[in-house]
């Protein structure tokens, strides 16, 4: 459970430093975002690993573009049945390099993701069908 909160609290910094630049209130409503979901995450039963890939998700931004549980943008596919459509190894590629699969995809590279959190989050997306 630490060890989720630590993390929560890391992904919360990173969007603090992303948001520097942009309006207090867009910066304050994604703190609120983290900090709902660590209350609901850290009272539910869900796996570590499950809690590990959706604060992922969040704190990766990933919802701004893509759609996942009825909710976050329509730039890129939704991800609520990518595994349906994909392995665990096409996802981590993706992660990986967006451009092998779609040359034209505006989707950042996750190289930055530790390779554990990266196979985690590809785990945790193909069970999503």
């Amino acid at each position: 459970m630490e060890k989720i909160v630590f993390s929560s609290i890391l992904a919360a910094q990173v969007l603090i430093r992303k948001d520097e630049t942009k309006s207090g209130s867009l910066m304050i409503s994604r703190i609120l975002i983290i900090v709902t979901t660590l209350i609901v995450l850290g009272s539910s039963t869900l796996p570590a690993e499950e809690i590990s890939a959706r604060s992922l998700l969040l704190s990766q931004g990933c919802k701004g573009c893509h759609a996942f549980e009825g909710d976050g943008g329509t730039l890129g596919p939704a991800l609520d049945k990518v595994g349906s459509r994909l392995t665990v190894f096409q996802i981590e590629q993706i992660l990986l390099n967006p451009k092998l699969s779609n040359p034209d995809s505006v989707m950042p590279s996750f190289k930055h993701l530790k390779d554990e959190e990266r196979k985690s989050l590809a785990d945790f997306l193909h069970t999503r069908k």
